[in-house]
């Protein structure tokens, strides 16, 4: 959706984004980011236009000279304020891949307390200063405010775009992207002896039923499993190694091995029918 519009469109991107990888924003540079939009907080300084359509299939909201995913879980977005976030690592490739000049950039600077063991953002502490180009990393540390315990500075950056080009999704890359999002909110990750996955490792696509109330196997994943005999598709399989330390290695195991000649343990990720999930989707 090339656009020859003088519009400026603001964006906010976060100081992780530029710190880790990729330029630091500069008047005068080039975004190369995919687009997401959210509901925007009241008296959202930089909200986007109008929102002029919202393709439900295609999960995009489109404001005339640009477009930006908008997930179901938010609701209707017509006649709401939103917000425009950019990123070149979040949302695969459903979001719409935007290419534009900047011609603005505010330093977008909010004040964060410790609470519970976690920073949270303070209301109304939010303060943009236009500057020419945004550091990398230009918060503050931790300070003591007094009565109320640690807080921290943490600064992003809005951008002011005239946008060149935006390229949405296929309807088939999101209907792609839905389907895996879907097989991993049903993929539970499995360790055991590996005996308990069967006579053979296990390979890629085959069917497995196991038996979950054995206490030799330990549960992590998103999904939640059902007690007892389940059944499913297996995705990765791998033995492990410097199990108990600070981290675990995954090795490469060959389907059909036996597996009483297995000494180490085995992961498994195990995609659950529909069915055997404890909450079904």
């Amino acid at each position: 959706m090339p656009s020859g519009d003088t519009e400026v469109i603001h964006v906010s991107v976060s100081s992780w984004e530029y710190g880790c990888c990729g330029e630091v924003p500069r008047v005068g540079g080039v975004l190369r980011a995919r687009v997401s939009a959210f509901p925007a907080e009241e008296g959202e300084t930089f909200a986007a236009p109008p929102v002029l359509e919202w393709d439900r299939e295609l999960e995009v909201v489109r404001f005339g000279v640009v477009s930006a995913r908008w997930t179901g879980e938010f609701g209707d977005p017509e006649g709401r304020a939103v917000r425009l976030v950019a990123s070149w690592h979040d949302e695969g490739p459903v979001a719409p891949d935007v290419v534009a000049d900047i011609v603005e950039v505010y330093r977008e600077s909010v004040l964060y307390r410790l609470s519970d063991g976690a920073w949270r953002p303070i209301g109304g502490t939010a303060e943009h200063t236009r500057v020419p180009v945004m550091e990398r990393f230009s918060e503050s540390g931790a300070f003591d405010q007094p009565g109320d315990g640690p807080v921290r500075q943490v600064c992003g950056v809005v951008l002011g775009l005239r946008v060149r080009s935006c390229a949405e999704a296929s309807a088939a890359v999101v209907a792609e992207y839905r389907d895996r999002r879907e097989r991993d909110a049903r993929t539970v990750h499995l360790t055991g002896p590996a005996p308990t996955f069967g006579p053979l490792i296990p390979g890629r696509g085959e069917r497995l039923t196991i038996d979950l109330s054995d206490p030799r196997i330990s549960l992590s994943g998103r999904a939640i499993p059902r007690p007892g005999v389940v059944s499913g598709e297996v995705g990765q399989v791998s033995v492990v190694s410097d199990s108990g330390r600070s981290w675990t290695t995954l090795g490469d195991i060959a389907p059909g091995t036996p597996a009483d000649t297995v000494d180490a343990p085995l992961f498994v990720a195990l995609i659950l029918e529909p069915d055997d999930l404890h909450h079904p989707l």
